[in-house]
């Protein structure tokens, strides 16, 4: 099927595919939550995977905005040695963030729009940067008004990182 949401639903694996050239094959978990690639972080989800451009440099990732997210300690080897550059892209999906008001992270609120079970904030890292748009999933009864500030977390063992110029994911290396 061309439905990724039917896909998603129905599917015990499922092929990603562009062009005619296969992105990615996993279940539907796998393709969710651990993109191959930038294409199936945008492309599997609705919206896609949060993914915003940062600078990395020892264990802290520079973000529009001024914002600055402390690297998780399992993937700091990684970006060291993965990265081709000190460019990267931070993903997450909206759930894997929290509007918290203690978070490292702070935006503006941009809009917000009720989906019945949550509330989907859609938020700007830096005022008047589409590009440092990132939308939050959060509980139906704590919305923000339009042109709020707040801060947020995301869960460690959710984020995701992409070398900008080749478009792959970084790989976190499992120990037993």
């Amino acid at each position: 099927t061309h439905d990724q949401v039917e896909a998603m639903a129905m599917g015990d694996r499922i092929v990603v595919m562009s062009d005619a050239v296969v992105q990615q094959v996993g279940t539907p978990h796998e393709v969710y939550y651990d993109p191959r690639n930038l294409f199936v972080a945008r492309f599997i989800g609705s919206p896609g995977m949060n993914l915003i451009e940062g600078t990395y440099s020892d264990g802290v990732l520079h973000l529009p905005g001024d914002n600055r997210y402390t690297v998780p300690e399992a993937w700091r080897a990684v970006l060291a040695t993965q990265l081709s550059g000190d460019e990267v892209v931070l993903g997450f999906r909206p759930e894997a963030a929290h509007a918290n008001g203690v978070g490292d992270l702070k935006a503006e609120v941009y809009t917000s729009d009720l989906h019945g079970a949550f509330n989907m904030m859609h938020v700007a890292l830096e005022p008047d940067n589409v590009e440092a748009m990132v939308h939050i999933r959060g509980d139906r009864g704590h919305g923000h008004d339009i042109g709020d500030n707040i801060r947020f977390e995301l869960e460690p063992e959710m984020v995701r990182f992409f070398d900008p110029h080749n478009e792959q994911a970084l790989v976190l290396e499992v120990t037993s």
